[in-house]
This record gives structure tokens, sequence and C-alpha cells, in this order.
């Protein structure tokens, strides 16, 4: 799916176009002449963890053969086939899985090892209690050289960080952003997006 119907569906265009859903400044570009069967995209399943980015055991029930997928390959696999992206930014929710660090180092290579340029990002929330998601995403990109989107330092100045709980998912506790935060996640994400694509376009 594409950058802006996933890393930017959270950021919710809630009823209104795609174009009317971003602010003001912010325009949509035309897609590189040079580059004309790329795009960016950002690939996620909800309630996943890092490592059904690896498998494929349930992924046709999610995908229900309406991306293009088959049987056989995962997710990440299907992604790289399909849009053959130049760009995958990788941002993990919360969620307890010990080894999820393993995980996102498979998925960082086989991204590198495509051409790819992972762009690591950092959630709001701290559920765990312990920031141990955040300072993972953090060390991977110190020890892979890679961007990191520090997404928990755009909503620190934010009561809260920007976050709320859910009327009918009160158990989940305070993982949701609320308008302020979307707004933030949109344009952070967006200005990030911009500093890697530029870097690597040499400007």
């Amino acid at each position: 799916m594409s950058l802006i119907n996933k890393m930017l569906q959270d950021l919710d265009a809630r009823g209104t176009t795609r174009t009317e859903a971003l602010p003001g400044q912010v325009k949509p570009v035309a897609r590189a002449p040079y580059r004309p069967n790329r795009r960016v995209i950002a690939a996620a399943a909800g309630g996943a963890v890092a490592a059904t980015a690896l498998v494929w055991v349930g992924w046709t029930q999610w995908h229900r053969g309406e991306y293009g997928c088959t049987f056989a390959e995962t997710p990440v696999e299907c992604e790289l086939r399909t849009h053959r992206p130049s760009f995958v930014i990788i941002q993990v929710g919360t969620h307890f899985e010990s080894r999820n660090t393993e995980y996102l180092r498979r998925i960082i290579l086989q991204l590198m090892d495509a051409g790819v340029v992972p762009i690591l990002a950092t959630k709001a929330d701290n559920r765990e209690l312990d920031d141990r998601i955040n300072r993972d995403m953090a060390l991977l990109a110190v020890e892979y050289d890679l961007p990191l989107w520090n997404f928990w330092a755009a909503v620190s100045d934010l009561p809260n960080r920007g976050l709320y709980t859910r009327d009918d998912r009160p158990l989940q506790g305070d993982i949701y952003l609320n308008e302020e935060a979307t707004i933030i996640h949109r344009m952070t994400g967006l200005a990030a997006l911009n500093v890697v694509w530029r870097a690597v376009a040499g400007e």
C-alpha cells in the first residue's frame, strides 16, 4: 500500500480526500521520471509483530488475495516484488515479542539486500513500560547506519505525548494518537522521508 495510505493511514484522513488531508504547505509531487516503476511504500498488518513479516502462515488470510501476493510469499517478499520500493519505513507498534530485534535484523538485511533503504521509526507510547521498543529501534539504526525517524521525540512536548485511550478498548491504554499528535506524525514522517530521499539523491 502507498505511503499516504499506510504510513499516513494512521494519520487518518477521516473522510477527506488524500490531498485534503495533508496540511496546506504539503503538496503531492510527481513521480521521479527516471524511476517510473518505483514508489515509496510502508508495509504493515494490523495487530502484527515483526515476526509476521517474515512468515507466510496466516498471511493469506490477512491479504485475502487482494494484493497480488502468492501463497508462498512472506509479506516482505510480496511488497518487494509487487511495489519495488526505494525506501521502506519500519515502525513497530506496542507488543511483547521478546525476539523482536532478531526479526527486525532479518527484515532490515532483506531490504538492504534488495537495494532498499530502510528508515527506522520510534513510537509515541511506552506501553511496555521500559522503552525497549524505541531503544531497540535506535540501536538498530546505529548498528546498520540507517536513518531514524524519532517520532517519540517529536511528540515529547505534548501532554501525555498526544496519546489517549479509546472508549471501546479501555484495556489497551494510551496508545492512540490524538488529532495534534496525528498531524505531527504526518508532518515529521514526510519530513524524514524528504531528508532521506534528498540525501540518497545527492542533494
